[in-house]
């Protein structure tokens, strides 16, 4: 069974002038219920527009299935097998957890992928995504990493894609 509700119709709209004030409250809603799952850092969703009902789904997904992941220990296969196994996740839905070779040779985007939380950097370059090609409303990237202190996934990003070695170069 797909981890998928009917949604409100005010999370079912997808425009670029009002998908980033829906998105933000979604996080805020996550944030409270899945407290004891995920953490999501203050400007997480900052200039995020992709579509509410991908939102809901993503952080839905990671606050379910990609948590079970990490909190039930290694298990057998790697997390990109383990997610692409779980019935429960819409197919569109997939694990990346690295970058590819010239994005990590570069230090300014490898710091990219830093974040503070509690007093310690963290790397959230491994991530939950969907969508191929160009960014728009209709791809979304969640960067994240699991902390084994607190045992939550601390959540760094949600949106477009952070700039890598690709999108640098289709700049110019």
């Amino acid at each position: 069974m797909l981890m998928q509700f009917d949604l409100p119709d005010i999370l079912s709209k997808n425009s670029k002038q009002v998908n980033g004030e829906i998105d933000l409250r979604l996080v805020e809603i996550f944030q409270n219920v899945y407290s004891s799952r995920i953490r999501i850092l203050p400007d997480a969703c900052k200039g995020c527009v992709t579509k509410p009902s991908l939102i809901w789904q993503g952080l839905l997904c990671m606050c379910v299935s990609v948590y079970e992941i990490y909190a039930q220990g290694r298990g057998s296969g790697s997390p990109e097998v383990r997610l692409k196994q779980d019935s429960r996740v819409p197919s569109c839905f997939e694990l990346a957890l690295s970058e590819g070779s010239n994005t990590n040779r570069n230090p300014k985007l490898v710091k990219l992928r830093e974040v503070e939380f509690e007093g310690r950097t963290l790397d959230i370059t491994p991530h939950l995504k969907a969508g191929h090609g160009k960014d728009s409303e209709n791809t979304l990237r969640i960067y994240y990493c699991w902390d084994k202190v607190t045992e939550r996934l601390i959540i760094g990003h949600i949106g477009t894609h952070l700039t890598n070695d690709t999108s640098l170069k289709n700049k110019f």
